[in-house]
């Protein structure tokens, strides 16, 4: 199972990609630790991971322009669960960022069997 302090190493290296619109490497890493959790029947790392890879993508999304799946204005920067704003404690410094406590909550959510 992807621990707490993997989960945590990972999001601190995805967090200056975001920020550094490198949405592919951030994305790649993702994918490839949930194909690893996968692989090891990990279904609560799948969870953790895949969920932070909506938020790059809502991210990528507000970057972009897109509004269809994310409304807001440019530059009003949150965390997508909970509506966190200061940058300190987004992953992701864009819009559609999850901040550090949600993700933790995410973690222990699906490590509980939490559905998506």
């Amino acid at each position: 199972m992807a621990d707490k302090a993997e989960v945590k190493k990972d999001l601190e290296t995805v967090q200056p990609m975001v920020a550094a619109r490198d949405y592919e490497g951030a994305l790649s890493l993702l994918i490839d630790r949930a194909r690893r959790c996968a692989e090891n029947s990990d279904t609560v790392g799948v969870d953790t991971y895949t969920t932070i890879a909506r938020g790059v993508l809502t991210t990528l999304e507000s970057d972009f322009g897109a509004t269809r799946m994310n409304p807001k204005a440019p530059g009003e920067i949150e965390c997508f669960v909970c509506g966190e704003k200061s940058e300190t404690e987004l992953v992701a410094g864009a819009n559609g960022a999850i901040c550090r406590k949600c993700t933790g909550r995410i973690y222990e959510h699906f490590e509980k069997g939490g559905e998506t």
